[in-house]
C-alpha cells in the first residue's frame, strides 16, 4: 500500500511540475498532444506523460493560485499601471483583457491579470470588469 501511495504522490507531483513548467514557459498545454513531445518527455523523465485534457488541467487552479500569490507579493507596495482592452476572438466572442504591471519596470514587463468574456461591449461593461 505504501508503494502505491508513493507512486501516486510522485505522479501528482510530476503533473503539477509539468503543468507549472509549461505555463511559466508560455508553452500551451495542448502541446502535450504532440507525439514528439510525449515521446521525448517519457523517454527522459521515465514516466508516463498525462494527457493535457485530464490530469494536467486539474492542477491549473493550484498553480494559478500560487503564481498569483507570488505576483501579489512581488508587486506589493509598488506603483502599478492597469490597462483594460476589449477585442473579439476568432469565435466572435467579446473578450475583455485586463493587464497590469509595475510602473518602474522595463517596457513590456506586464502581466495578463484577467480575461473575461462579455455578452456585448460598451464602456459600462468594461468599467464593471475592473
Amino acid at each position: 500500500m505504501d508503494s502505491f501511495i508513493n507512486e501516486l504522490t510522485q505522479k501528482n507531483e510530476f503533473c503539477y511540475d509539468l503543468a507549472k513548467t509549461f505555463i511559466q514557459a508560455d508553452i500551451p498545454l495542448h502541446k502535450l498532444r504532440n507525439p514528439s513531445v510525449v515521446t521525448f518527455l517519457e523517454k527522459y523523465c521515465k514516466t508516463k506523460v498525462p494527457s493535457e485534457g485530464t490530469t494536467v488541467r486539474k492542477k491549473l487552479d493550484s498553480i494559478c493560485e500560487a503564481l498569483l500569490l507570488k505576483l501579489k507579493e512581488k508587486l506589493k507596495n509598488k506603483k502599478l499601471w492597469v490597462s483594460i482592452d476589449e477585442t473579439t476572438d476568432s469565435a466572435r466572442r467579446y473578450v475583455c483583457n485586463i493587464v497590469g504591471g509595475e510602473m518602474e519596470a522595463e517596457a513590456g514587463a506586464g502581466y495578463l491579470l484577467d480575461v473575461q468574456y462579455l455578452e456585448k461591449t460598451n464602456n459600462q461593461r468594461l468599467a464593471s470588469a475592473l
